[in-house]
């Protein structure tokens, strides 16, 4: 019984190795902006700033806090937008 304990115990870390290392290499050079960064960027009035609501249409319908000026899309149609290379897409 305990060694199958232990196996569950080291297969469960193995996955949440395996899982956390997958999304990291995923993101590759995508930089991170804190909310600190972005109001800066947005009362800066940054002409370069593409702001992107990618949350279910369910999540989005039922949150009070939108972005002003956001521009509303599928995350599932990210990838066939084309934005401007010189611009600052922040993703949220």
């Amino acid at each position: 019984m305990r060694k199958r304990i232990l196996v569950a115990i080291v297969l469960t870390m193995v996955v949440a190795l395996f899982t956390t290392t997958a999304f990291a290499a995923r993101r590759g050079n995508v930089e991170q902006v804190t909310k600190e960064q972005l109001l800066k960027m947005m009362d800066e009035n940054d002409p370069g700033l593409i702001i992107v609501d990618v949350r279910k249409g369910t999540d989005w319908r039922a949150s009070e806090f939108m972005i002003k000026g956001a521009v509303r899309l599928k995350l599932s149609k990210i990838n066939s937008v084309k934005y401007p290379k010189d611009k600052k897409l922040v993703l949220y």
